[in-house]
Formats: structure tokens, C-alpha cells, sequence
């Protein structure tokens, strides 16, 4: 379909389409020995390529430059007809090779490697196809022999049998341009197909009237007649040894004839519904592929005994146009067509789909006109909250009252129909017709709004009627009225249970469930209590028409299409809970544009622009798609949001009366969102991106944030990246020995000559990296000028990678400083490129903080106070504030916001802070972060302190723990959600999206991950690392862990049982739980089954640190702790009263130039300073003057003479690995 490039949206699949008005063309392609039949069916411009086994999808060409007319195919290649070319397609992907002809062709077929194709003129072009297309020969056509069809007769060398509209045939030589003979015998109607036999010189003729001649090409003579009831368009022959024949005619059905006898085997009516274009034998099989105009193919297999076939594989689409699309999850969507059939698409997959069924005809005989606007689907409504219990999607029928069900899980029709009784019972409302249908958010109620102003609400489960709602101040329900007829009374009027006086034209339910809203042709918008079911609110314009509506998925938003008395379109956006219009969006037409707007400013940003109106549009859940049914088209169009896609979209407002046009889609790039960004735009695309909307509003760079977020952290991300063991040169001489020339010969050097350097040659590489310290960049900036100099020398640095941007701003000489700061400072005058200055900033402050703090009264000082200035709009004292790369405070302008949260346009800053330069005082009531560590080893001992168990929490260099990310929410005040990282793991073993978050962050990988709560006065910033040292001695922490391994387990283990007894016992004593049985059963609760054990978390509180061992990272509790050895413990500050920390490292421990304590007496001044400053006692322990832990091995001597067998050294390896604890109580 023809559309108009978008700034928004770009096209992203078409489903729906199976095949078009051009007969298909069947290929058979040999891999080795087996054989892969192919479907080629032409659809528009393109060309989908089938497997016939499955009838699945497995390509699609490239877009041609105009409608494919027609199509062939060998085993190696494909070739187009469109207009007046022919392309040929060698894997049905790209086009190789063109060839154009005098007139638009019309026919063409392939016979051996000549192509042939006849255009409008009835002129036929043969090309020759061995390697490129070329022309071979051209015979001219004339006005009295016009070509209907052609057929290449079996053996008959370069010979082609040609048809005419009058009932002529000709036999044409397509090698000398002959023509070698003409029939006299003229069939009498116009011929429509043309097929060769199983039987050598007789051919099958298909004619208009609707017969079937088998004729003797050699003899002249017509061997066999058959007769359809209207037009032929297709036969086909078995040959596989049954002498059948099949033939269609444009009303779809098919004909089965036995050869032999010359009678009809038997119909297929029904089937297809419009005219079958193709019918084709697969060689020596019993399969027939059939091929419509319907949109449809079908597999038929005869291996039935009355020799007629059945149905094997099918896929299909609408028949008739799409007429509503709806969104039903985040990829699967449903479509409503003029057929009356109901379609399930995937938009990830387009083999998916699934048919509902359609709507079925009245049992009353009608004729044929009216049956199909009886089928007519014009509207569908969809709810996924009850979609596993029973139906969920309803239809509307055009002109009927009825509503079908459907339930979208199981992919099929409900049992019952919504009507009311009163359009059966009263002759005065025959004519009455659904105008409106709606589904409650819970998906228990069907509300249907007719023409006769009724307003009815039906049971979703078991489609019995509910209520009525009226104007008036009664409840009409059905139960009221079937009391009143059991008792003779008088039926109400219709009047009393109308709403309005005119037609209902939509309905919508609010998120809550409370309140219904309908809105009808005279300009009233009425709301109703779904509680009382009375009349809650009203709004009424005078000489306004309203039309249809839609309800926001996300808030009480409802759009409803206004007409004004000049037949001018708008759309007014009603509040549900306010009951007021909030917004109206004005020049809305019926033509054939999608015009998008934004509802805060009521702003228009695009308008799309197609060549057939839009009837029905949609919006999956997550905003990623939009699909779209235009009038006349089968296909459900999807587009796809590049917002979701692209990291930047030109977003532009535009003149409320903007219609793109035609000419503009000529120069307008074509974006695919699966290909790079830097591929797809051009320069014009990447200028707009550039383009400054306002002088006093600031604008972004629009580069990724990948080109500047991580800049001042990068010497950081590169340290934490690098790996841990550096390859090293190999010290042994390599086989090929190196030989230098000597006055005796030749020698080999030597293996140390490899690994050491001349002293010469490390001068004068120290000379040249002196020569080389000042870089291009620096030399542009010492030689700059004026404000013109400055801005070139930023925009050079723009273009830079991360790494040479980092490296020129470190490189910058003490004298180029300011002039880089100055440099910053033109460019935020200019109020672009906000985000890059402002990551050079921190980057340069900090590679250089040493220079500016060093004089107060610097250049580089005013240069810093001009630059913060500019920023905040604030005087700012450099030598009284703590420099930290933060991000830029951005004023904003438009008002106040009821909430605190960052602005939705804004994007997420996280904050890299190094440790060392955080000043913050903490709050009694703060809570600091905590660490992920592993339990040991634990082991009993007595002593007068009662100390039952010590772990220990092993925590290794190499897997250090490190804040991961942050996440802020609300609960007790500002509280932040802090993911700690534990062990460094490969990044290959995790998905892409566990690993962003530790590239976010500029850390490895890690495999354990826990999550603490913290206030935001102590919130560490993303990649600290965490010491022991986090905790103090004599501090009470919270230790969490999994007491049993995670797994699933059988009942035995799970519950600790033991083994019956072999005798004296019943087959149901102490047995465990099965759910195996063959009958219904029930379980009874508390019965001992197998399942899932150790997913329970264990807390324990309350357990003091006593000891802390600084160079090991092992942390002392005394207590016990849940879990065994090697598990992972989750350890956090106590918050029992009487045992919080009161004081502690905030946010955390950081290295600091602290002063050492002196060592007296009372300190321990006889303990070595290695172990007092690595170890951390409590007052309550013994500190060691020496090691505590001994290793003995007293009978190593002993044992060394013995057999050296495997299990005893096994054994005596197990009993000298014992280690010996001592303690010394005080």
C-alpha cells in the first residue's frame, strides 16, 4: 500500500495476505536427492515464497517498483512481470538482472530457458534466461488475434499453442517467429485456460461458457466435452497412474472427472469462495495444491476410496476486506473482516495465525446479498482478565441486533448469541441494528447500544440480559418485566427503556468498573453508577453530532469524534472522573490520514499519510506497535514505534492544518529499525536532530549515552576490566632461532636479548614521548583565538570516541586548562550540547582537580566559578564547596508538579562518586547498606562468655563485593533499594539483560546478588566496593541465609522420614502422598508429599561481630547463622532496640589517611603491629600474641614407610587436613 514517509512510525510487517489476484507459480528445487516443493505467490510488489509441505513462510523478495502481473519459476530462479519488465530473482531475495519490453505484459511462462511473455498488444517476447535476461525475439500481435492464453504442447519442439479471445488457435514457432498453423475449427467462446494432458498431442481447453474440451492438436478433433455452470479458470491432471482430472470455475468450485468413464467423480462447493487461479499435481503423488482469489491455499491428498480428496493443510485470510483490528497482548492482535471470519496474528511470527470461525447465516432463506451484509463484521471488543474462563471477544454484526461471541484462548466461536427478546417480539424495532459495543474491565459484562436509543447489559459467562438503563427514574431490568407479563400487566413501551431518542454511537466502561458512559447521535454524553445503575452525570451540546469513542488503556481518558453542523470533524477528550472536556483537537477529517498528537501541549507531531483511509487503528500495551485496517484491504497493517527502537527521534510540531504530500515520499529516507542507526540516517536526518528549537531553552547533543555517561568513571571501568593474570612472554627460546651476522658466521642470539632494551633506545623513546605529550587537540587550543576557534575545537572533540576524548583531556597541559574551561564556557552560552559539557567538566575536574585547588586566586578559578554560574545560575565558591561530578540542575519552566520524581522527559542520571570525596553526616535514623557474604566454617567452644559458635564470613580480593545499582521508592520516607554484587563469574553464562546493569555501573559480572534498604543521607554511589570494615566490632548485625539446600526433593528427605517395616504393616501406613492416581482423587491438606525444599530465607538477628580480620575479610559473629558451609549469607544492621549501630562508616568504609594510635601498655604495646592494625578485637577476647590456629602432622614420619596405597592415603591426607582451635579465656 502506498503511504507517505513518517517521522514516528515506520512500516514493520503486513499480516493477513496470503496470496493475490495472480496465479501462483509451483517450483520443485533438488538438495541432493530429495526434492522441496515451493509456492510462489505474488501479493502487490513483492513475491512470498511458501513451503507447500506446511504451507509456512519461509521468504519474501524484495519490493518490486510496480504490481507483479505475473510469475514463473524453474528449480534455480524466479522471474517478476511488472508493467513492462521482467526481473529475474535467483533466490527469490534480490534482483539480479532487467529486461524491459515494448508493452505491459500480461501472460508469460517459462518453456525450457526461453521466457515467455505476451503484453496487452498480444505481441509475444521470447527471452532468453541461460544467463542474463536478453531478448531473444519479438513477434508482433495485432488487434484481430488477441492472446487469452498459451501452452507448450508435450514433444512439440520450440512450439507454443496460443488462444484468443474469439475462440481461435494458433500454433507459433518461437524460435523462427512463425506461425506454423491455424485451426478453422473456432470453439465459439472466448478461451480461458489452456493445460496439457497426460496424453501425448491432446491438450485440455477451458472456455468462458464454461466447458471443457479435450483436444486432438494432431487430428483436429475434439476427443471428450465436460460442462460447470460458469466460467473455467484452472485444470490440473494426475500423474501418478489415475486418469483425473480437476477443474475450478470462478465461483470456487471444484470439479473431479474420471477420464476413463468420462463422468464427474464429484464437487467441492463451498470451499473457496471467489474464483481458484491455480490447481497443480504434485508429480507422481496424490496432492493437489488449490490457490484462490479468497486469500487462500489449500493441500488436498487423495486417499479416500471414492477418489475424491480431503483437506490436508490450509492458510488463509480474509476474503474480503478488513473492516477492525484489536490488540489483544503485547504481539498477538485480532481482526474483524467483511466476511464475517475472525483472525488471530502474532506480529513477532507471521506464520501464527489462527481463524475463530465465521459468523453464521439466519436460518430465515435470504438471498445472496443479504446473507453477506448479514455477515458483515463491523466492530469487536476484546478483555484478557477472563480469558481462561470463558468467552472474551464479542462482535458486532452490521444491520443485525445480534452479538457473537467468541473466546480468543481456545481460538473458537461461543455457544450463544446476545439479542434481546424485545427485537423479536416488537414489529416496531425490525429494523433496529447494534450501533455501540462495550466490555467491562473485569470481563463480566457485554454492554450493546442499538439504533432505537436502548442501552442493554449482558451476563459475559452465560449471555443472559441484565439490565436495561433508561432516562427515566425507574429500574427497567428483566426480571421486572417478565413479572409484570406473568401477571397480565401492561408491556411497557419501548420509549420507557430507551436512554435516547436517536442512536447510540459508543459505549466505554471507566478502569475502575464504576461508571458507564454512552454518548449518542443528538449530543448527549450521559454517565452512569454501575452500582445503582442510575444517572450520575450528564453533558449536553446543541448541534453537535457524536460519533465513535476510545477509552485510554492507562487513565480516564475517553476520545469522542464530534460533528459540527458544517460537517467540520473534531475530537474532545472527556475526563470520566470529572466529568469535563479537557482537551479538543481540531481540522480532523474522515480522508485518508492518522494524524498524532500530544495531549499535554495538543500539539500535532506526524501525520501519516496512506492511500486508502484508515477504519480501524490500535495500540499494543507497551506502545511498541500500531496496527492499522484500511478500506478495501485484507492485510492488517503494523507500524512500529521508532521511539522504542531508535535512541533518537526528531520529534517536530507541526501546523494544525499540515497534510504531507505525495512528492515528499519521492526523497524521503526508508527506515528499518533492525539495521544500525548510523546506516539508516543521513545527513538531513542527523541536521534536524542538531536543530535548536529555542535560543533560551537548552538543548541536548542527542548522542547516545554511551558516547559521554561513562567519560569520568572510564579509568575506573578500565582497571575493574582488566584482567587479573597478564600474559607474559614466554622466556624459552622460541623454534625459530633468530642468527646475527658476526665476523665468524653467524650466531644465535640470545633468549634475554628478547626481554631487555638498550638503555640508548630507552631514551630517546622517553624523548619522543616528551615530544608527543602535547596532542593535536591541545595544539588547537593553545592556538585559539576567539569564539570561533573555541567552538571548532569542541565540535572536534564531539566526534571523538570515549577513549580520545578521555585521553585529549588528560593529555591537557597546566596552561590549556583554562582555555578548555573557557572553552565549555562559549559553548553553554550557545545553550547546546548541555550533557557533553557537562561530562567534560567532571571529567577534566577530575584528571586536573590537583591544578585548581592549588591557588585560590587563579585563572583556572574564575574560569570554574563563570562555568558553575552558567549552570545553576548561582555565585559559586570553589575553595568552600567539595567538587563532585554531578549532574546539572535543569530549571523548570513550566509550572509546578504535584510530585518530587524526576521529570518524565529527563533522562536517568546515576551518580559514580569516588568514596573518598563524599562529606555526608549521619542520621541516627539512617540506614546504611550491608554486604553479601559466604559462611566458612563454624565450630563450638566453651568459655566463661558463653561463646557457642563462631562464624566466619570468608570474603576474597578477587571477589570483592560492589554496589551494583540503586532504585528509589517510597516507603517510611525516602528509602533507596541497594544491589550488592558478590564472586565475578563469566559474562557469557548471563543474558544481556542481567548484564547491562554491571555495564551501567562499570563492574564485572557478578553471580550473587542481594538487596538492602537504605536511606538516602548514606546511599553509596554505583561501583563502591565494600570492605569488612563495613561493620564494626561490637556491632549487631542481622545474618540471612537458606538453612537447606534449594531443590526438589522426595517426601522421605523432605520430611525426615524413615524407611516401614518389611512386615506387619498396611499398604497405607505412614505412606507418602501420590497424585498418580487414574480416577479423580482428592489431596488431602497436610499430607506428606515430595516438592520444593530450601527456597525459605532464614533470619537471624541480634549477632555481635567480636572479631574482624582485616587482610583475610573474615568477620567474627557470635551466634549461629542459618546455612552450611560455602552459602551465602546476607548480612545487615540490627534495628532491635537497645542493639542499632550508633555510629559506623557513612555510607560506608572508605581508605583514609587515618592517624595511627599510639601503643601503650593498656592497648596491647607487646602485640606486633601486623596483627593489632589487621585485626579487630572486641574487649570481650583475647587478643593473641601469636597465631592461634596449628597445623599438626606428627605421624607424617611414621606413616612415610607404609604401603602407599590409594585408600591409605586417602586416609592420612583426611586426618592431617584436621585443624586445632585453641582458646584462652580471660
Amino acid at each position: 500500500m502506498k503511504r507517505v514517509h513518517s517521522e514516528l512510525y515506520a512500516p514493520y510487517r503486513s499480516l493477513g495476505v496470503v496470496t493475490g489476484d495472480v496465479s501462483p507459480s509451483v517450483r520443485s528445487v533438488f538438495v541432493g536427492k530429495k526434492s522441496t516443493l515451493s509456492i510462489l505467490c505474488p501479493v502487490d510488489n513483492i513475491i512470498l515464497h511458501y513451503n507447500a509441505e506446511k504451507l509456512r513462510i519461509v521468504g519474501m523478495s524484495n519490493p518490486l517498483s510496480d504490481k507483479v502481473i505475473a510469475v514463473s519459476s524453474s528449480s534455480s530462479c524466479v522471474y517478476a512481470a511488472y508493467g513492462s519488465k521482467v526481473s529475474s530473482l535467483p533466490f527469490c531475495r534480490e534482483v539480479k538482472s532487467t529486461v524491459e519490453v515494448p508493452s505491459p505484459i500480461k501472460i508469460m511462462t517459462l518453456i525450457g530457458d526461453k521466457l515467455i511473455a505476451v503484453d496487452r498488444t498480444s505481441g509475444i517476447n521470447v527471452i532468453e534466461t541461460t544467463d542474463n535476461l536478453t531478448p531473444y525475439l519479438f513477434i508482433e500481435g495485432g488487434n484481430t488475434f488477441e492472446i487469452t492464453s498459451i501452452v507448450h504442447p508435450s514433444t512439440y519442439l520450440n512450439k507454443i499453442v496460443v488462444a484468443s479471445k474469439d475462440g481461435r488457435l494458433r500454433i507459433v514457432n518461437i524460435r523462427t517467429g512463425r506461425v506454423v498453423h491455424e485451426f478453422s475449427r473456432n470453439l465459439g467462446s472466448s478461451v480461458t485456460i489452456l493445460e496439457q494432458t497426460t496424453a501425448i498431442d491432446v491438450i485440455a481447453i477451458g472456455l468462458q461458457s464454461g466447458k471443457i474440451l479435450l483436444y486432438n492438436i494432431k487430428l483436429d478433433k475434439i476427443l471428450h466435452t465436460f460442462r460447470h455452470d460458469s466460467s473455467i479458470t484452472n485444470i490440473a491432471f494426475r500423474d501418478d497412474g489415475v486418469s483425473t482430472m480437476a477443474s475450478a470455475d470462478d465461483n470456487g468450485t471444484l470439479a473431479f472427472w474420471n477420464l476413463e468413464k468420462q463422468e464427474l467423480i464429484g464437487k467441492i462447493v463451498g470451499i473457496h469462495s471467489d474464483a481458484v487461479n491455480c490447481l497443480h499435481f504434485v508429480a507422481g503423488e496424490p496432492i493437489m495444491i488449490s490457490a484462490s482469489i479468497d486469500n487462500s491455499l489449500r493441500v488436498w491428498i487423495f486417499d479416500n476410496n471414492d477418489r475424491m480428496p480431503r483437506e490436508l493443510v490450509k492458510l488463509e485470510g480474509h476474503s474480503l476486506s478488513a473492516t477492525s483490528v484489536h490488540f489483544v497482548s503485547k504481539t498477538q492482535l485480532l481482526s474483524a473482516g467483511v466476511d464475517g471470519s475472525i483472525l488471530k496474528y502474532d506480529v513477532s511470527s507471521p506464520t501464527m495465525r489462527h481463524k475463530f470461525g465465521s459468523v453464521s447465516v439466519s436460518s430465515r432463506k435470504k438471498s445472496a446479498s443479504e446473507s453477506k451484509e448479514l455477515r458483515r463484521l463491523s466492530d469487536l471488543v476484546v478483555g484478557w482478565q477472563r480469558e481462561a474462563a470463558w468467552n472474551n471477544v464479542f462482535c458486532r454484526q452490521e444491520n443485525d441486533t445480534k452479538i457473537t461471541a467468541f473466546q480468543s484462548r481456545n481460538n473458537t466461536r461461543g455457544s450463544f448469541v446476545l439479542e434481546h427478546g424485545r427485537f423479536k417480539s416488537n414489529a416496531e424495532l425490525a429494523g433496529a441494528s447494534a450501533t455501540s459495543l462495550c466490555l467491562s474491565p473485569c470481563g463480566n459484562y457485554v454492554f450493546v447500544g442499538y439504533s432505537t436509543g436502548h442501552i442493554d447489559q449482558f451476563n459475559a459467562q452465560s449471555g443472559r440480559h441484565i439490565h436495561s438503563y433508561t432516562s427515566s427514574a425507574d429500574l427497567i431490568t428483566s426480571k421486572r418485566i417478565q413479572h409484570n407479563a406473568r401477571n397480565g400487566e401492561k408491556k411497557l413501551n419501548k420509549k420507557h427503556c430507551t436512554v435516547s431518542n436517536s442512536k447510540i454511537t459508543s459505549l466505554s466502561v471507566d478502569k475502575r468498573g464504576k461508571s458507564l458512559m454512552s454518548t449518542d447521535e443528538a449530543g448527549n454524553i450521559i454517565f452512569w453508577s454501575l452500582s445503582t445503575r442510575k444517572l450520575i452525570a450528564k453533558l449536553f451540546k446543541n448541534s453537535i453530532k457524536l460519533g465513535i469513542s476510545t477509552a485510554s488503556p492507562v487513565n480516564s481518558l475517553v476520545a469522542v469524534v464530534t460533528t459540527s453542523e458544517n460537517n467540520v470533524d473534531n475530537v474532545v477528550l472527556i475526563d470520566t472522573v470529572c466529568h469535563q472536556v479537557v482537551r479538543i483537537f481540531e481540522h480532523v477529517d474522515n480522508q485518508s490520514h492518522i494524524r498524532v498528537f500530544d495531549i499535554s501541549s495538543s500539539n500535532l507531531i506526524d501525520v501519516l499519510l496512506f492511500s486508502k483511509p484508515c477504519i480501524s487503528i490500535s495500540v499494543n500495551d507497551s506502545g511498541e506497535f500500531i496496527a492499522t485496517a484500511h478500506e478495501g484491504e485484507r492485510a492488517v497493517y503494523v507500524w512500529a514505534n521508532k521511539a522504542m527502537f531508535l535512541s533518537q527521534v526528531n520529534i517536530r510540531v507541526f501546523d494544525e492544518k499540515f497534510v504531507p504530500s505525495w512528492e515528499a515520499q519521492r526523497n524521503a529516507p526508508d527506515v528499518c529499525i533492525d539495521d544500525d542507526e548510523e546506516d539508516i540516517l543521513d545527513f538531513e536526518i542527523r541536521s534536524l536532530r542538531e536543530l535548536q528549537i529555542d535560543e533560551n531553552m537548552i538543548t541536548l547533543s542527542g548522542l547516545p549515552r554511551s558516547r559521554w555517561a561513562n567519560l569520568p568513571d572510564l579509568a575506573l571501568i578500565k582497571k575493574r576490566n582488566k584482567p587479573e593474570n597478564i600474559l607474559r612472554k614466554a622466556h624459552n627460546t622460541p623454534f625459530f632461532l633468530s642468527a646475527a651476522p658476526t665476523i665468524d658466521g653467524f650466531e644465535f642470539q640470545n633468549a634475554d636479548s628478547f626481554l631487555s632494551t638498550d638503555s640508548s633506545v630507552k631514551h630517546i623513546q622517553s624523548k619522543r614521548s616528551l615530544l608527543e605529550a602535547e596532542t593535536l587537540f591541545s595544539t588547537l587550543l593553545g592556538k585559539a583565538k576567539n569564539k570561533d576557534n573555541l567552538l571548532n575545537a569542541f565540535y572536534i572533540l564531539k566526534e571523538m570516541s570515549v577513549s580520545s576524548i578521555d585521553f585529549q583531556i588528560q593529555s591537557l597541559a597546566p596552561t590549556t586548562v583554562p582555555v578548555f574551561l573557557r572553552m565549555l564556557l562559549e559553548v553553554l552560552k550557545t545553550k547546546t550540547d548541555f550533557d557533553l559539557v557537562q561530562a567534560f567538566t567532571a571529567s577534566a575536574l577530575k584528571a586536573h582537580r590537583s591544578l585548581i585547588w592549588k591557588n585560590h586566586k587563579s585563572r583556572t578559578d574564575e574560569m570554574l566559578r563563570s562555568l558553575a554560574y552558567s549552570v545553576t545560575g548561582q555565585a559559586f565558591d570553589v575553595t568552600s564547596h567539595v567538587l563532585v561530578a554531578t549532574t546539572g540542575l535543569l530549571k523548570q519552566q513550566r509550572g509546578r508538579r504535584r510530585s518530587l520524581a524526576p521529570v518524565p522527559w529527563l533522562s536517568r542520571v546515576r551518580e559514580n562518586v569516588p568514596p573518598s570525596e563524599i562529606e555526608i553526616k549521619k542520621d541516627t535514623r539512617s540506614l546504611l547498606d550491608a554486604v553479601v557474604a559466604s559462611e566458612a566454617l563454624s565450630t563450638s567452644k566453651l568459655s566463661p562468655h558463653n561463646l557457642h559458635k563462631a562464624v566466619i564470613t570468608d570474603i576474597p580480593e578477587h571477589t570483592r563485593r560492589v554496589v551494583g545499582k540503586r532504585k528509589a521508592f517510597n516507603r517510611n520516607g525516602a528509602m533507596w533499594r541497594v544491589t550488592v554484587g558478590a564472586g565475578n563469574s563469566d559474562p557469557n553464562n548471563y543474558s544481556l539483560s542481567y548484564r547491562r546493569q554491571f555495564l551501567n555501573s562499570g563492574t564485572p559480572v557478578k553471580e550473587k546478588l542481594g538487596c538492602f534498604l537504605v536511606t538516602e543521607d548514606v546511599l553509596p554511589s554505583s561501583g563502591t566496593p565494600l570492605d569488612a570494615r563495613h561493620f564494626t566490632v561490637g556491632q549487631y548485625v542481622t545474618a540471612t541465609g537458606k538453612s537447606i539446600d534449594w531443590g526438589f526433593q522426595g517426601g522421605m528427605h523432605r520430611w525426615g522420614m524413615r524407611g516401614q517395616p518389611t512386615r506387619r504393616t498396611t499398604k497405607s501406613h505412614r505412606r507418602i502422598g501420590s497424585v498418580g492416581s487414574v480416577g479423580d482423587a482428592r489431596i488431602w491438606p497436610g499430607k506428606r508429599m515430595p516438592g520444593h525444599m530450601g527456597h525459605e530465607w532464614k533470619t537471624v538477628s541480634g549477632l555481635e561481630i567480636i572479631r574482624i580480620n582485616i587482610d583475610k575479610q573474615v568477620i567474627y559473629v557470635k551466634g549461629s547463622t542459618p546455612g552450611d558451609i560455602g552459602e551465602i549469607l546476607l548480612l545487615k544492621d540490627c534495628l532491635q532496640e537497645g542493639k542499632r549501630l550508633k555510629s559506623g562508616p557513612v555510607p560506608t568504609w572508605t581508605p583514609s589517611l587515618e592517624s595511627i594510635p599510639e601503643l601503650t601498655e593498656e592497648n596491647g604495646s607487646n602485640i606486633p603491629k601486623e596483627l593489632l592494625f589487621n585485626e579487630m578485637f572486641s574487649p570481650k577476647l583475647f587478643r593473641f600474641t601469636s597465631p592461634s590456629i596449628v597445623f599438626t602432622d606428627a605421624d607424617a614420619k611414621k606413616t612415610a614407610g607404609r604401603d602407599k596405597t590409594k585408600a591409605k592415603i586417602a586416609k592420612r591426607d583426611k586426618s592431617d587436613k584436621l585443624t586445632v582451635f585453641t582458646a584462652i579465656p580471660i
